[in-house]
């Protein structure tokens, strides 16, 4: 609480107290935080929406051909995840949002009656999908090599190097990427 106005009116003292209620939650670039800096909301919100997806795909199309229902998950769901930047600069990083999201493809998987049976890795296989973690990584390598190779916005001086390192299978010095660390200025 705190006093936002002191005046006086008519001969009256008027005090005006607003009381602020705390964020909990803030969307800044269509990504929802909450004020744990954690994304539990935003991954919970997509995932849901992405359930959703699948049962509209179910109960709209009559047909269990798993070549139109591979192209409709793909038309339908493969945006979708592009939009809310899945894959790229804030794909999740904790085992437990990797896990939530790619149960989603399971469930998808899991709904068509002729591979219902098989075990997750042959049902992308038929399916001719691959997983939702790879795609990640070769996202976030895709955009390594882009900084490196000074083809993209940001600065190749963006990622370290360290190339003192000598593999065991070479004599020639290899680099390493070394993943960088955010530098936070405090303002005065």
């Amino acid at each position: 609480m705190g006093n936002l106005f002191n005046g006086i009116e008519n001969g009256t003292i008027r005090k005006l107290i607003i009381l602020l209620l705390p964020i909990l939650v803030v969307c800044d670039l269509g990504v929802d935080v909450d004020s744990s800096l954690k994304f539990d909301g935003h991954i919970n919100h997509i995932v849901a929406k992405a359930y959703s997806r699948i049962g509209i795909l179910f109960r709209g199309f009559f047909s269990r051909d798993i070549a139109f229902l591979r192209k409709a998950y793909t038309v339908t769901l493969d945006p979708y995840w592009n939009m809310h930047q899945m894959f790229g600069p804030q794909s999740p990083h904790f085992i437990k949002y990797i896990n939530f999201i790619e149960n989603v493809q399971r469930h998808f998987t899991k709904r068509i009656s002729s591979i219902t049976e098989l075990p997750y890795l042959e049902r992308l296989a038929v399916m001719d999908l691959e997983l939702l973690e790879l795609r990640r990584i070769k996202t976030d390598l895709t955009m390594y090599f882009k900084i490196y190779n000074n083809l993209s916005a940001l600065p190749s001086d963006y990622l370290a190097c360290d190339n003192s390192v000598r593999t065991y299978h070479s004599r020639r010095k290899c680099e390493y990427i070394i993943q960088p660390f955010c530098d936070f200025v405090a303002l005065s």
